[in-house]
């Protein structure tokens, strides 16, 4: 895993991952993680201009799922984490993330 300082100075995120920290607001167990969550969430969308899942994105997503269904793997198990990776794809820039199983599966660039 890269450091943070290793990472690019432009960043985006995608309209799916913000659709992932939003569930992830209403899953918080107590009112103290929700507060943290929401601080961050704030703090991402003040920040950032999601990057749509538009028909560029649906194309990769296809593509993508069809990689991993060859592989004999369930791409509807990760369904958000293929629209991520195609979202990169889709508009060519490298993928970061601090989930494991999805840099295994997706490489975009």
């Amino acid at each position: 895993m890269r450091e943070v300082a290793e990472l690019p100075d432009e960043a985006a995120i995608s309209a799916a991952t913000l659709g992932e920290l939003h569930f992830g607001l209403h899953l918080a167990r107590d009112d103290e993680v929700r507060h943290a969550r929401l601080r961050r969430l704030t703090e991402i969308e003040a920040r950032f201009d999601p990057l749509p899942v538009d028909a560029p994105v649906a194309r990769a997503y296809g593509m993508l799922a069809h990689v991993v269904a060859t592989q004999g793997r369930k791409p509807r198990r990760r369904a958000m984490d293929l629209l991520v990776a195609a979202t990169a794809h889709a508009h060519g820039v490298t993928l970061y993330t601090r989930d494991p199983r999805t840099s295994k599966d997706s490489r975009t660039t």
